[in-house]
């Protein structure tokens, strides 16, 4: 609203003048409180006025009750001198004064303009100032009516803050200006509101009272408070029309049912539309008049207070409310005008909410814009089928039809269209264009429809969106353009019944049906007529018909092939395959238990059961039945585009985010792409999926089958001939032309294999074939895909080392009777040479005329036992021991163990008692020991024969076996014996640890041994357990048969230890000049390790005995510790 509150300025014009811009400008640039009465909350406003000159003419009196139009504060402006103030300006005031006064006015400010610099340089003003003079002869008694103002113009610190305090002073008196003027007013119009129910009370005066306080709040910018204004007119308003409908009626209300001559509709172009309040002043309206301008006043605060979203959401409830009123109060009104009245104020509001589309609730609005757009449709659809625009194309508008369209075109008129600024075409232009001819009219209901289905589809209310279309066909249908009418019925006969409403998606079908016989499409005729055959909500008679009509197409069609799914007149229940494992040329059974939902017996020229290849993975082997998924058939199980009846879609993943500085979250979605989409287009939509006939060459067949409603079971049988898995692919059901089809989707399969025979031996006992006895063993031979017959014989092969023979002592076995899926066993007797090792291999073939090929059997033969030998050394004497360890759970008896030499120069003594029989098994090993004596010492090289009889239970043969184990020995006689021997140093009796000892090192030379050459020892480094002082290593001259040399060492742990190791090597060729060298020299001959140069040979195995080994010294701890340190 640009009206503002009036304030008059009086004194200097030209004065005020300048500063008229600047007031207007800072006025409304700081919010002040506005403390209301009645203990109502307090509201922040600016305050703007219109400042006009005095005059004594304008001035309001008590009893008048105005409140925008009259001025509600008076200023007077001036800037003389003294002189001047005496003169002229003291007379003006108490002039001015004296009018206000006799009006009864309070609410005036002087304003004083002070342009004497040199008065206002201290803080008191000087007495003699115009400033104190005006407040001395004016303000004496309320001194806050007065205010001095240092030459504003001026841009310094004291100018502008005289005019800020000027300024806050004015809006301080203009605020309680204002609540005086409207506390006063508010009690008026509360007294003429509890006067509403005597006589003479008019409605309409009291609208205006009103309407003149929402004009007043209007003004001061609370707009929510005007809006509250009008809700409260609104509710009175409807209250009486309660009131007048029950039977109470009020004189004032007898206008409003009178005839209805205009019917434009609302108008929202104008804040405020003058001239139907010009009507409602002069009690001239109607009930249409006084709805719209009401309405339209709601709107226009609705747009101020920045709330869009309120006006399409109120203007619904707005419309079925008026034209409820209309008939309650049976107002008369020619025919189809109040549906034009409708249909212009939706369109009204709809075009106003598109000016607001770049504001950010046009989403949240379209909720209630996609209504008024269906609403507005209704209404043009209604007005089309009463002028006769209906889109027969052989239907014409009659005489009264174009008269009646004459009347309605001629009530549509108001001044709102003479307005010349708004290019765009006004809502009464688009009805009289609609209404022109059956091509615009068709034009702007389809413009219409498209708009209300999309913005439905928008805000993905899709009932509503399929409502609209289902409307859309129809009219299509009219027109006679059943090709564009296809699809808006198949989308509403999706969604109708995925949401669960049969009998509407049974009604779809039938106008589907009927739609595309139209278009002579006989293959989507036929998919749409099977699925109104097997409705189970039409009536017996309806489906009758309709199978009738399809067995009369397949007759018709015999040459072709019209694919059909089976669903959902044959729905496939369950599928039983009877054997899951079968071999070539056995016949497959399978059962299809198949439900019906037809009215009617059919019978079928035949019907097949395809069989696709399978991997089969895991085999049923327990036979359990396996069910098909169940399926609803048809296209209605297809997605309807972008539908989904439960639930809105919902991002898969929702950010968090957290900050802890301000403590607050928030939540991102990560696809608001997806989710914020057009969510349905009228194009882009799922097509139907397309079946694919399989390969019916190989598949299972029966020949004139009738199928009944309800429940029938098909048995299928064939003998199948190629090997692999397989599983049930699709049903075909064929009559005449018409081939159904349905892909199974089971987990039912069969295989059909070719197996070769398998043979398996095993020992009678125990858990391995073993090589050295004669085993009994069962052979086991299943034939696989093969038969074996009785009678039929089979011959065995062996490798050489193994001899398999039956009871009867021949390799031919002789199959007897046995039952079905059985392995024939067969008892044999297995000979296998033993080897000196774990395990051995072998080979057996099973050759029958039976069998395309023989079947060769890899054996591994565990050895009882394995042996083996090792040399002991006890001085110059000699022992060979032998072991024998089991490997068998079964033991093994051993008895006349032997041990040859064919050497005459050595000797054999056994050291086991003669005649000892011993048993080995896996738990226990066998040893003997035989002692050698060489009468010669140039015996270097022995060859050596073990052998020994065995024998154990479950050789079938009970007899005894001989074992021979040969094996050489070299080296094996003792050269030198090594002594070492650690006593403590002086008459200590113990070794103590720290304290020297003193350790000795013999070496002898064996008799027999005729080396002269010298050894090389070492002593091994242990620098935990011993210090050596001294050569740990060196060259030892043992010509004269023994050498023996002393080291000092130091021990360094107390307890029983070993003595020091010591060992003997061969020295190199290098390591002998060297010491002969040192020896000419007369230097020492010590050869430390990091002098041996290249690595010295060591003593073969049995060669060298050391004899103190084993040998410990005692070693006790001291007080005090040594730390010795090698040298």
């Amino acid at each position: 609203m640009e009206t503002k509150p009036i304030v008059t300025c009086h004194g200097d014009q030209s004065l005020f003048s300048s500063l008229h811009p600047s007031l207007l400008q800072w006025l409304p640039q700081e919010a002040i409180e506005w403390r209301r009465s009645y203990s109502r909350a307090p509201k922040t406003v600016f305050l703007e006025a219109s400042f006009v000159p005095y005059d004594e003419d304008i001035l309001p009196s008590d009893t008048d009750k105005t409140l925008v139009s009259r001025p509600f504060f008076h200023i007077f402006w001036t800037s003389c001198d003294l002189d001047a103030y005496k003169q002229t300006t003291r007379e003006e005031l108490v002039e001015w004064t004296s009018a206000l006064k006799r009006k009864n006015i309070p609410d005036w400010l002087i304003v004083v303009v002070s342009t004497d610099e040199s008065k206002l340089k201290s803080k008191l003003l000087p007495r003699s100032s115009v400033f104190d003079k005006i407040k001395s002869d004016f303000c004496n008694k309320t001194p806050d009516r007065c205010v001095v103002v240092n030459d504003p113009l001026k841009q310094d610190q004291k100018s502008n803050e005289s005019w800020q305090v000027m300024l806050q002073r004015l809006r301080t008196l203009l605020l309680q200006a204002f609540n005086k003027h409207l506390v006063k007013y508010e009690d008026g119009m509360r007294n003429l509101r509890e006067k509403r129910n005597e006589p003479g009370w008019q409605f309409t005066n009291f609208f205006l009272v009103q309407e003149e306080l929402a004009f007043m709040y209007e003004m001061l910018g609370l707009f929510e408070d005007a809006l509250i204004q009008y809700d409260e007119l609104d509710a009175l308003f409807t209250q009486y029309i309660l009131f007048f409908a029950a039977g109470n009626p009020v004189d004032w209300m007898m206008k409003y049912t009178n005839e209805c001559t205009k019917w434009s509709g609302l108008s929202l172009r104008k804040p405020i539309n003058r001239d139907i309040r010009d009507l409602i002043k002069d009690n001239l309206d109607s009930l249409l008049d006084f709805r719209s301008y009401l309405f339209s006043r709601q709107c226009a605060l609705l747009f101020l207070l920045n709330m869009p979203l309120e006006v399409p959401k109120r203007a619904m409830e707005f419309l079925h409310n008026t034209v409820q009123e209309v008939r309650k109060l049976k107002v008369e009104m020619p025919v189809g005008t109040i549906d034009c009245w409708v249909f212009l104020s939706c369109l009204e509001v709809l075009n106003k909410c598109e000016k607001f589309s770049g504001s950010d609730p046009i989403k949240s609005y379209s909720l209630y814009t996609a209504s008024l757009w269906d609403y507005a449709r209704k209404k043009l659809r209604f007005l089309g089928e009463l002028c006769g625009l209906r889109p027969e194309p052989e239907i014409e508008p009659t005489s009264d039809q174009l008269t009646l369209v004459l009347n309605l075109i001629s009530g549509l008129k108001s001044r709102d269209d003479d307005d010349k600024e708004d290019k765009t075409m006004q809502p009464p232009e688009k009805l009289r264009e609609a209404l022109s001819s059956k091509e615009a009219f068709t034009r702007t209901y389809l413009e219409l429809s498209e708009l209300a289905m999309g913005t439905f589809k928008h805000i993905s209310r899709f009932r509503s969106a399929r409502q609209i279309g289902k409307d859309l066909a129809n009219f299509y249908i009219l027109q006679g353009e059943p090709e564009k009418a296809e699809n808006f019925l198949m989308d509403a006969m999706k969604s109708f019944h995925q949401e669960g409403w049969h009998h509407l998606a049974d009604d779809m079908k039938l106008e589907l049906a009927k739609c595309q016989k139209l278009l002579g499409n006989r293959l989507k005729y036929l998919k749409t007529v099977c699925q109104v055959v097997s409705s189970p909500t039409l009536s017996k008679e309806v489906r009758q018909s309709f199978q009738a009509e399809i067995l009369e197409i397949g007759n018709e069609c015999a040459g072709s092939n019209y694919l059909l799914k089976a669903a959902p007149m044959f729905v496939v229940e369950d599928i039983v395959v009877q054997e899951h494992s079968i071999i070539c040329d056995q016949a497959v059974s399978i059962d299809l238990h198949i439900k019906c939902d037809i009215p009617d017996t059919v019978q079928f020229d035949f019907v097949s059961l395809s069989v696709r290849p399978h991997n089969v993975t895991k085999p049923n082997v327990s036979g359990k039945k396996l069910l098909c998924k169940a399926d609803s058939g048809g296209f209605l199980r297809e997605q309807v585009p972008n539908f989904n009846p439960v639930k809105k879609p919902v991002p898969s993943h929702i950010e968090v985010k957290a900050s802890m500085e301000s403590s607050s979250c928030g939540i991102v979605c990560v696809n608001s792409q997806d989710l914020l989409r057009r969510m349905d287009s009228t194009k882009n939509y799922r097509r139907e999926s397309q079946q694919i006939k399989e390969d019916f060459n190989e598949a299972l067949r029966l020949e004139k089958v009738e199928l009944t409603p309800g429940k029938n079971v098909l048995s299928f049988s064939k003998e199948m001939k190629n090997t692999g898995g397989y599983k049930p692919g699709q049903l075909l059901l064929k009559i005449g032309g018409l081939d159904f089809l349905k892909t199974l989707e089971t987990e039912e399969y069969f295989s059909v294999s070719h197996e070769e025979p398998v043979c398996v031996l095993k020992p009678a006992e125990g858990d391995y074939l073993l090589s050295g006895i004669t085993q009994l063993a069962y052979l086991s031979i299943s034939p696989g895909s093969f038969r074996l017959n009785p009678g039929d014989k089979l011959s065995l092969e062996t490798s050489d080392s193994l001899t398999v023979t039956t009871e009867n002592d021949h390799n031919m076995l002789v199959v007897k009777e046995t039952e079905d899926g059985q392995p024939y066993e067969f008892k044999v007797h297995l000979f296998h040479e033993r080897e000196n090792s774990m395990t051995s291999e072998a080979q057996m073939i099973v050759i029958s005329h039976s069998f395309a090929l023989p079947v060769k059997m890899n054996l591994t033969f565990n050895s009882p036992f394995w042996v083996t030998h090792k040399v002991l050394t006890a001085g110059d004497r000699k022992y060979i021991q032998i072991s024998l360890d089991g490997s068998t759970k079964e033991k093994f008896l051993l008895t006349e163990a032997l041990l040859r030499c064919e050497n005459p120069d050595v000797e054999i003594f056994p050291m086991n008692k003669p005649g000892l029989e011993l048993s080995v098994s896996r738990h226990q090993t066998v040893s003997y020991v035989w002692q050698l004596k060489c009468n010669s010492s140039e015996v270097t090289d022995l060859r050596l024969v073990y052998s020994v009889l065995y024998g154990s239970r479950l050789d079938v043969s009970q007899t005894t076996h001989k074992l021979s184990y040969g094996f050489s020995i070299s080296d094996f006689q003792t050269l030198y014996t090594v002594k070492v021997d650690v006593k403590p140093e002086g008459d200590s009796k113990d070794c103590r640890v720290g304290s020297g000892a003193n350790l000795t090192l013999r070496v002898i030379r064996s008799p027999g041994c005729n080396l002269k050459t010298p050894v090389f020892y070492k002593i091994e480094d242990k620098p935990e357990v011993w210090a050596v002082t001294g050569n740990s290593s060196g060259l030892l001259d043992i010509a004269a048969g023994k050498c023996e040399i002393s080291l000092t060492v130091i021990p360094l742990v107390p307890g029983l230890v070993h003595v020091p190791k010591v060992t003997l090597f061969r020295p190199s060729k290098d390591m002998l000049k060297k010491s002969e060298d040192n020896r000419k020299s007369g230097s020492p001959d010590d050869i430390s390790p990091d002098q041996e140069g290249p690595v010295q040979q060591g003593f073969p195995r049995g060669q060298v005995y050391y004899a103190s080994s084993a040998k410990q010294v005692r070693i006790l701890q001291t007080s005090s510790k040594i730390n010795a340190k090698r040298s």
